[in-house]
């Protein structure tokens, strides 16, 4: 005790200590502000005691104006977490004679370097003479003097709330009174101990931490100031203030050691598990140090071991960790101390999961329960808004109305989410065109539908890292540009995985087999080359799978060489258009496939009927019925790009007049029949054809000896290297070659005519076709005496295929 103040009624205060006794820094304190959301400052003890009474909050008795900065100022330091309010006198009086009110100034200037709030009695709460809130609580009651100063309490604590956390930040730790503690009054003016010297000092007091509720009631999973959780009576060693989590333990003589910090704020807000019940962890929410709220998963299994792989993940995120290995090992614990009543369901990927849709940080759908995604799905997600949907709407959209290609891509930005509503395999579309046609415009405007530019990325990766990409943009629109960047053995693995819809099975380390990657992705692609004639630059054989699960579009539309664009609106050519296009993508952006999404959630059940319905529609007004059935499994993907710009267009989202998306997909389909090999017929044959055709053009003289001269045993003759068999020679009444015959020995027509297709469907081809010429009864086969090698049977092949580019 440093000193002692009396008072009576008719003199002044007085300290017993005598003349010069500290006075500066010491107060008397009403109540516990140990924990306090709240801790009250004013000048008389009857003033403060009055305020007790009314509120119940923590009063410190300052006895005069001169001392109130003091007060405050080491109450600031002992209670960083606590908002100070300074209950001022209103010396209205003085202000009638002089102009100025020493109380409300004195206490206004007390409050805002200690970063609180100062409130006073209004006039009209007052009696005639009165100052203080103990003559308001005489004249106009208890209830009005705790109503005024709650009120601005919760008034403070809510800007301050919005200033230190201004982008929606999660609830993060805060102190609360003890229900062990009953709040008293201490008998004597005393100045509280300073905290252990061994704790960290750090003061960054403005750091956006533990900010208690306005009735001192900490969010649920974090710590008590007091170190006391209270809910069953045990005791908590951790606390919590804007500093961050602090551990409090005991040595072996049972006295309190120095408080450890141990990180910065961190809130447990849930436990977390994945569906099957399995993957137990905990949800934790902090801000990095520029206050940008972040919420993280930790496994149960992270934190068996050392811990180091998920703490540097913390840290990476931008949580400050506790510089000792002490403070290290303590945050497990923190963080598996926690008593939490919630629960989350994570999921490992963005997109459908039943009826609901996932993105980072949003659900859409109707749940029972929190649905969040899992870290590793929210690290790079590409899902981000800019702008507003009106202006990408008026940007985006309307140049893309009356532009065929830039619709067809937008619309199948808008049909990812639904390939898996109509039960669809994934599968994609490739624009191929020169350069500089505007074909990466249009992905752009694509890309504008879900995020930001990012979303367009390059084909140029591993087939691991676009097996990664898949399963990031699941459900929803992958977008790969530059595709002669590639390797082409990348391709052509990589269109059967994202059309397969499943990755590579991978080994655990114990030897069994890890969870298999899937997706559900609708992939754009552009380049200047086709898939298959990038693939041959390295003689690899295109297979009509390939072409089935990412067909190639002409950027160009029909009767507009050199441009993609069939209208360039009020623009000066397609130049200007294509930069137009781009920057709007640019800066308004991610809002039209929430709203999408929105729409579908909301109606799922009727989107399902509607989608069966168009696709229907669309593949009776488009494919022949002698269509071969793959091209109706290409076109059911192209109805479904129909339908997403047609409801998105219903939906009011693009502005387009409706039909115009449909109209848009049917120009791009027949574009794609005129390039497919085989058009509306089996591509596959198509392919078989044009190889056996390439085959004998190509290689019909240096690969098959002339069996003229072997039958003249010319010795002349050249040999004959990867001899396939013999060619024959008929010759008209003059000399002059007429026909030309083919006879190919087995192998040869396995290992280097029909090389990559089945032997059988091509020498079924062949013989449907009219240029394979078998024995009487035999299916493919005929019998032959060759030369040098005598009788034997092979495959007899006309000269009749080399004009045969199978137009019928």
């Amino acid at each position: 005790m440093r000193d002692r103040v009396t008072g009576e009624p008719t003199t002044d205060k007085l300290y017993a200590a005598g003349k010069g006794a500290r006075k500066a820094g010491l107060w008397h304190q009403i109540g516990e502000p140990a924990g306090a959301a709240a801790v009250l400052i004013g000048e008389g003890f009857a003033t403060c005691a009055s305020v007790h009474e009314a509120t119940g909050r923590p009063v410190a008795v300052a006895f005069d104006s001169g001392n109130l900065a003091a007060v405050a100022r080491e109450l600031r330091r002992l209670y960083p977490a606590a908002l100070l309010v300074v209950i001022a006198d209103n010396d209205h009086s003085t202000e009638a004679a002089t102009g100025r009110n020493p109380g409300r100034e004195a206490a206004d200037k007390v409050a805002r370097a200690v970063r609180g709030v100062a409130v006073w009695p209004e006039l009209a709460e007052l009696p005639e003479g009165g100052s203080d809130w103990n003559d308001a609580a005489r004249h106009a009651g208890a209830d009005l003097v705790r109503d005024r100063i709650e009120a601005a309490i919760r008034a403070a604590l809510a800007a301050a709330q919005a200033t230190l956390k201004p982008k929606a930040p999660a609830r993060a730790p805060a102190g609360r009174t003890s229900p062990k503690r009953a709040a008293g009054q201490t008998s004597a003016a005393h100045k509280p101990q300073r905290p252990p010297a061994g704790r960290e000092t750090r003061t960054d007091t403005d750091h956006p931490g533990a900010l208690a509720d306005a009735d001192g009631e900490p969010p649920e999973g974090g710590a008590d100031e007091d170190g006391d959780d209270g809910e069953d009576g045990e005791h908590d060693p951790f606390s919590a203030d804007r500093r961050g989590v602090w551990f409090h333990g005991f040595d072996h003589q049972g006295r309190p050691r120095p408080g450890l910090l141990v990180c910065g704020p961190l809130l447990v807000t849930a436990r977390t598990r994945l569906a099957n019940g399995a993957g137990w962890g905990w949800l934790v929410e902090f801000t990095d140090p520029e206050r940008t709220p972040k919420e993280w998963t930790i496994s149960t299994a992270a934190l068996q071991g050392d811990g180091v792989e998920y703490r540097r993940t913390l840290a990476d995120l931008g949580l400050y960790i506790g510089e000792t290995r002490a403070a290290r090992e303590k945050l497990g614990h923190y963080i598996q101390s926690r008593r939490v009543r919630a629960f989350a369901r994570v999921v490992e990927r963005a997109g459908w999961h039943g009826r609901l849709y996932v993105l980072p940080g949003r659900t859409f759908g109707a749940t029972d329960e929190r649905v969040i995604l899992s870290p590793e799905g929210t690290s790079e997600h590409p899902f981000r808004q800019r702008g507003t949907l009106e202006k990408w709407r008026g940007g985006v959209a309307r140049v893309c109305d009356g532009n065929t290609r830039p619709t067809f891509a937008v619309s199948a930005a808008f049909a990812g989410p639904l390939l898996r509503l109509a039960g669809m395999q994934s599968g994609g579309f490739h624009f191929v065109g020169p350069s500089s046609r505007g074909k990466t415009s249009a992905l752009y405007a694509a890309a504008s539908v879900w995020g930001s530019p990012e979303m367009k990325r390059l084909w140029r990766a591993t087939d691991n890292a676009v097996e990664y990409l898949a399963q990031l943009h699941s459900d929803s629109v992958l977008i790969l540009d530059e595709l002669k960047q590639a390797d082409p053995k990348v391709i052509a693995e990589a269109i059967y995985m994202l059309g397969n819809g499943t990755g590579r099975n991978r080994a655990t380390q114990k030897g069994g087999l890890r969870p298999t990657p899937s997706w559900s992705v609708l992939f754009l692609s552009s380049g200047e080359l086709t898939p298959e004639a990038h693939m041959a630059t390295v003689r690899l054989q295109p297979m009509e799978g390939q072409r089935v699960r990412m067909p190639s579009i002409p950027a160009e539309p029909e009767g507009y060489p050199g441009t993609t664009f069939e209208t360039n609106h009020e623009l000066d050519g397609g130049r200007e258009l294509s930069q137009y296009m781009v920057h709007q993508a640019a800066v308004n952006y991610g809002h039209a496939g929430l709203a999408f999404l929105e729409r579908t959630t909301a109606d799922f059940d009727a989107v399902r009927v509607r989608l069966r319905a168009g696709l229907e529609s669309f593949r009776l007004a488009h494919v022949p019925e002698t269509a071969d059935g793959q091209l109706s499994r290409i076109a059911d993907r192209f109805a479904l790009v129909a339908m997403g710009g047609e409801l998105a267009t219903e939906w009011g989202l693009t502005g387009w007049r409706p039909g115009w998306a449909t109209e848009a997909a049917a120009s791009c389909f027949y574009g794609m029949v005129k390039m497919r090999p085989g058009g509306f017929g089996s591509g596959e044959e198509a392919a078989m054809l044009r190889q056996a055709r390439t085959f004998f053009a190509e290689h019909g003289e240096d690969r098959f000896a002339d069996w003229g001269r072997a039958e003249n045993d010319d010795t002349h003759r050249p040999n004959t290297q990867q001899r396939a068999g013999w060619r024959k020679t008929a010759r008209d009444s003059i000399g002059e070659a007429d026909s030309t015959e083919w006879f190919v020995l087995f192998d040869g027509f396995t290992k280097q005519v029909a090389e990559g297709h089945d032997r059988e469907a091509m020498l079924r081809l062949l013989r449907e076709r009219g240029h394979l010429v078998p024995d009487k009864g035999r299916p493919f086969d005929h019998s032959a005496r060759l030369p040098g090698i005598g009788k034997t049977r092979c495959y007899r092949i006309k000269s009749s295929i080399l004009a045969d580019i199978g137009e019928d």
